[in-house]
């Protein structure tokens, strides 16, 4: 006759948990955990079932002895056709009996005496003890060991080589598998640019205790330097049960602006600038020089860094106020210590000059720099002018009569001043000495020379 079919479904929880729990399959146990296994046996017909057994095989079907046996005794054993029953045990798991699969078989008869045909299902468990992986990401100089004491976040600028360094600790308990870390880039939200390595020594399985590290560098591009760089890191245990992902970050920030060092001189119009911000130190950022002259000022700018300095402008007041006649320079960019000049050359007039020069620039991604400003100035100097009287004793004047005395100075232009009484023109240009010749002397501003010596000597 017609049998009834029957069916088995058997699952693993943990020992607190409702058989309907929805839990992993395989169940993720330790040693010393309490595991709940449920079978539940379904009569679908046609009629009744008897003699309705469970053999539970203990995960070792090859020995019937440590098998659980189980029989269905409700309704004094005649399972009606749309009943169901469930069967519930306990195990506790011991040490190397982690990873099991547990077969349940479902036997019966008809009504009549004929076997049902036997139902199995499994419900096993799995090796839940997962490493504990750590991981260390530091971000250092490129040529740098891993281990340098570096800044926290460290400070970079575009263009700069970074190189990142991610130690990866497996602290057991057991090997860890499977091991690889994601990187990425700073884009948590974009995979695309993720590095991935993969752990391939010893096999790719990195025991307890073992360290991995990995380094890899990074160009800095402009605008990107300030950037939060996370590395995550996955395993599995040796049935496959993944560890729990760690994460750690490296975090890079974006340096100092660079320090512009400048320095305005003031020399003479034929002389050559300084040609660097260490040699203009030694020259005078203030002169004095004869109404009428030319001098040159000179501008020099160091970059002191750190980092490239960008869109540099250079404005010059020449003295004024009126911007109209303002000087200005520019320049794209300055590396770090590179250095970058100018001059230029202006009358002496009979005004007083303090001249102003403002540079400003930025780093590479557009921060500004402090601006500086320096001044160089400038004191006009009057032509001497000298009037000498002869001595009232001396008679023996040379013709025609005229004084001329020996020129130490250059640049002196001594101008003949008209007198009522007759004074004599020294115009400094000539070598002739004066030998004894007594002369009474008045000097009205600036330098005068007598006798090939200098004398200051205020006018009265």
């Amino acid at each position: 006759g017609a049998l009834p079919v029957l069916t088995a479904v058997k699952v693993a929880v943990p020992g607190d948990a409702d058989c309907s729990a929805s839990v992993a399959d395989p169940l993720p146990v330790v040693a010393g955990d309490v595991v709940k296994y449920c079978v539940t046996v379904t009569n679908n017909g046609p009629g009744s079932a008897f003699d309705v057994v469970i053999d539970d095989n203990a995960g070792t079907p090859d020995d019937p002895a440590d098998d659980s046996v189980f029989g269905y005794v409700a309704n004094n054993g005649e399972m009606l056709e749309g009943a169901s029953a469930t069967v519930m045990y306990t195990v506790t798991i011991v040490a190397g009996a982690e990873n099991v699969t547990n077969t349940a078989t479902v036997t019966g008869v008809s009504e009549s005496g004929n076997p049902t045909v036997p139902v199995q299902d499994t419900g096993g468990t799995t090796d839940g003890a997962v490493p504990v992986l750590s991981a260390t990401k530091v971000a250092v100089p490129d040529g740098s060991d891993c281990s340098a004491s570096v800044a926290d976040p460290l400070p970079v600028s575009a263009g700069d080589v970074v190189k990142y360094c991610v130690t990866v600790t497996n602290n057991g308990p057991g090997s860890a598998y499977n091991v690889s870390i994601v990187d990425d880039a700073g884009t948590a939200s974009d995979s695309s640019d993720d590095s991935v390595f993969a752990y391939s020594d010893n096999g790719g399985v990195l025991v307890e205790g073992g360290s991995w590290l990995v380094e890899y560098t990074v160009t800095v591009d402009a605008g990107s330097e300030e950037l939060v760089n996370s590395a995550r890191v996955t395993a599995e245990n040796e049935s496959g049960n993944p560890t729990v992902p760690v994460i750690d970050t490296a975090t890079t920030t974006e340096a100092d602006a660079p320090v512009l060092l400048v320095r305005k001189t003031v020399v003479a119009a034929n002389s050559t600038c300084p040609s660097t911000y260490a040699a203009a130190l030694a020259v005078p950022a203030s002169a004095s020089a004869r109404v009428g002259e030319d001098v040159k000022f000179c501008l020099n700018v160091r970059n002191d860094g750190p980092g490239e300095a960008t869109n540099i402008s250079v404005v010059d007041t020449m003295g004024t106020a009126d911007t109209g006649d303002d000087l200005a320079w520019s320049a794209a960019s300055l590396a770090d210590g590179a250095e970058w000049s100018e001059g230029y050359t202006v009358e002496v007039t009979t005004t007083s000059l303090t001249n102003v020069a403002t540079v400003n620039g930025a780093s590479d991604s557009g921060t500004p720099i402090t601006p500086v400003t320096v001044t160089a100035s400038l004191a006009p100097t009057a032509k001497p002018v000298i009037v000498a009287y002869p001595y009232p004793n001396i008679t023996n004047w040379p013709t025609p009569r005229q004084a001329l005395f020996q020129n130490v100075d250059p640049v002196a232009e001594l101008d003949q001043v008209p007198s009522s009484q007759s004074p004599l023109a020294l115009t400094g240009t000539s070598a002739t000495t004066l030998g004894a010749l007594a002369l009474s002397v008045i000097a009205v501003g600036g330098t005068i020379v007598v006798a090939g010596r200098r004398r200051e000597q205020e006018q009265n």
